[in-house]
């Protein structure tokens, strides 16, 4: 029994980095500073909601493309010119998403993540 036991698991531990490999096929990463200049029509719109501000922001941004599947992310710091505590709409913030695509195999579908 112990020696089925090992055999197993030293042809699982050897099976593994085969079934695992991830080929790097591409990608890319980018720094940015930008300026989101609201019309003055959204702006008087928003004036009670959401209070819209034009604005600056520092982008970190990447992506990469593996035999699995697609990775994409970014991190904004926006109004980074500002203190922390400025008034309402102008103060510092910091925004981030990542979206990640994983192939189901050859059958054309996605899991996106």
């Amino acid at each position: 029994m112990k020696k089925h036991l090992f055999t197993l698991t030293l042809s699982s531990v050897l099976a593994i980095p085969a079934v695992s490999h991830a080929e790097f096929k591409g990608g890319f990463a980018d720094i940015g500073i930008h300026y989101l200049d609201w019309t003055s029509r959204t702006t008087e719109k928003s004036s009670t909601k959401s209070h819209k501000d034009d604005f600056g922001y520092l982008e970190l941004e990447g992506g990469a493309n593996f035999s699995w599947g697609e990775m994409y992310g970014f991190f904004d710091w926006e109004n980074f010119y500002n203190d922390r505590h400025d008034k309402p709409g102008s103060e510092q913030r910091y925004t981030f998403k990542n979206t990640n695509r994983i192939y189901l195999g050859d059958t054309g579908f996605n899991l996106y993540l």
